[in-house]
C-alpha cells in the first residue's frame, strides 16, 4: 500500500531535527538525504521500466505531483540540511517527459531525444515506449519507430536499465563539526587551542583506522 507523501516527508523532517539536536555536520546530512533520494528515484525509474500499468499518462503526472512535493519540502523544510535532491529525479522526470510526450512518434528523431529525455539511454527510452500504455482514446507506440531509435545493426554497450544502488562516498570532515582551520581565527588561550586541535587530530586518526580495519581485502 504507497503511503502518503505526507508521511514519507514527516519522517524526513524527524530525521532533520534528531540531526539538528545531535548537531550532525550538514555535509554529512546531505550526503544522507542524497542517497535517500537517490534510491526513491532508483526505484521509481525501475517501477516505470518493469511494469507496463505504471506507463500511463496518468500515473506519470501522478508521481511528477509526488515528486514537485518531495522538492518543495526539501527546499522549504529541508532546506540545508537536504541540499539540492533534484538531481536525484532527472532521469525519472525524463521518463515522464517521455510518457506526457504527445507526438511519441518524433522519438525517432534524434533532434526530439535530445531535447525531451538527454539522460534516458537508447534502451531505457525503448523499454518506455515499448511498456507505454495509451488511454481510451491514445495509441501505441509502433514498431517501427522503437527500433528506429537504435537498429539491431548498432551495439548498445554499457547502457542498462537502471544501474544497481551504490552508497555514495561520505568525506571524512563531515563527520565532525570542526576543522582546525575553524579555530584560527577564534581568541582562544592557547591551552584550549592546543586541546582543541588534538581533539580533531584524534578523531581523524579514530576514522581512518575504522576505515581501515573495516576495507575488505
Amino acid at each position: 500500500m504507497l503511503q502518503p507523501i505526507e508521511t514519507i516527508t514527516g519522517i524526513l523532517s524527524t530525521i532533520i531535527t534528531i540531526f539538528q539536536h545531535r548537531m550532525v555536520h550538514f555535509t554529512l546530512s546531505q550526503c544522507f538525504f542524497s542517497q535517500i533520494f537517490s534510491w526513491i528515484g532508483s526505484m521509481i525509474l525501475k517501477a516505470f521500466m518493469l511494469r507496463q500499468a505504471f506507463c500511463t499518462d496518468q500515473f506519470a503526472l501522478f508521481v511528477k505531483q509526488k515528486i514537485d512535493l518531495l522538492i518543495s519540502w526539501s527546499e522549504n523544510f529541508g532546506n540545508v540540511w537536504c541540499g539540492n535532491i533534484s538531481k536525484s529525479f532527472v532521469q525519472v522526470r525524463e521518463v515522464i517527459a517521455v510518457l506526457t510526450y504527445k507526438e511519441k512518434d518524433k522519438f525517432a528523431e534524434e533532434k526530439t531525444r535530445k531535447i525531451i529525455c538527454p539522460n534516458l539511454n537508447a534502451n531505457q527510452l525503448k523499454q518506455i515506449l515499448a511498456m507505454y500504455s495509451p488511454g481510451e482514446f491514445g495509441k501505441k507506440v509502433p514498431t517501427k519507430v522503437i527500433t528506429s531509435i537504435c537498429p539491431p545493426t548498432k551495439a548498445l554497450l554499457n547502457q542498462q536499465l537502471f544501474d544497481s544502488e551504490k552508497l555514495l562516498p561520505i568525506p571524512i570532515e563531515a563527520l565532525h563539526y570542526l576543522e582546525t582551520s575553524d579555530i584560527k581565527g577564534l581568541s582562544l588561550p592557547s591551552s584550549i587551542r592546543t586541546s582543541i586541535e588534538t581533539e580533531i587530530k584524534n578523531i581523524k586518526k579514530l576514522i581512518i583506522s575504522k576505515n581501515v580495519n573495516n576495507t575488505p581485502i
